[in-house]
């Protein structure tokens, strides 16, 4: 099969009694956005969310400083935006706070959201270039 999705099937047949070893490599690019203030980073999250559809997973910590403001904005260049607000900390770091994300996502809208993970804007000491 050619086009975006490639299989490639070199695999020899095994003996009667043999194994058959097998490899995958999956890769995934992705865009970072490192700005000097929020306002070139916000223009740069308008023009990758196109207007889609955004779902917003942050912590109560983020949330408290960020997150509701930056879903306010969001929701000026997104079809919708929809947040969801974990505990901090390491616990929220689970399988099953992974499977309760991928319930919600879902439930959106079928899957057809976009995940967009909170940033904490950091003030600098060291001006930009300096």
């Amino acid at each position: 099969m050619e086009g975006p999705l490639s299989v490639l099937d070199d695999q020899p047949l095994p003996g009667l009694d043999g194994p058959i070893t097998s490899s995958m490599r999956r890769t995934s690019t992705y865009s970072i956005h490192v700005t000097s203030d929020e306002d070139t980073a916000l223009k740069a999250l308008a023009e990758a969310v196109g207007g889609r559809m955004v779902a917003m997973i942050t912590d109560e910590e983020v949330d408290k400083l960020h997150a509701e403001r930056i879903k306010q904005w969001l929701s000026g260049h997104a079809s919708k935006v929809q947040k969801i607000v974990l505990p901090p900390g390491e616990t929220s770091k689970s399988l099953p706070t992974a499977c309760h994300l991928l319930d919600w996502w879902h439930n959106l809208t079928c899957g057809a959201a976009i995940f967009w993970l909170p940033w904490v804007v950091v003030p600098s000491s060291t001006p930009p270039g300096g």
